[in-house]
């Protein structure tokens, strides 16, 4: 189930570097910066990945998530970020099976 979840993830950040307009529809615009379909997407599959981890990984997460959202909106506006972010959590992920 949690390597689906990997798959998931991969895909939909590899579709972020894709660019699908139905993906780019914004949903809340927020501080000159807007949460579309796609990071919503991710979102879910985020929430969903912290459901399905054990305990250590679970927190992590939860970190990666909450810095994810700040960049998202704006808060911590270093460039690519997000990106960055959701490569840590891939990894997080795969370490997790070992």
């Amino acid at each position: 189930m949690i390597k689906l979840a990997l798959i998931f993830l991969v895909i939909f950040w590899l579709l972020g570097l894709i660019h699908i307009p139905i993906l780019s529809s914004i949903l809340l615009p927020m501080l000159n910066h807007s949460f579309t379909l796609h990071n919503l997407l991710i979102l879910i599959i985020i929430v969903w990945l912290i459901n399905l981890l054990p305990g250590v990984f679970r927190k992590i997460v939860t970190i990666i998530l909450v810095i994810w959202l700040l960049s998202v909106f704006g808060i911590l506006s270093i460039a690519g970020l997000s990106n960055i972010l959701i490569a840590l959590l891939i990894i997080a992920i795969v370490f997790s099976f070992f």
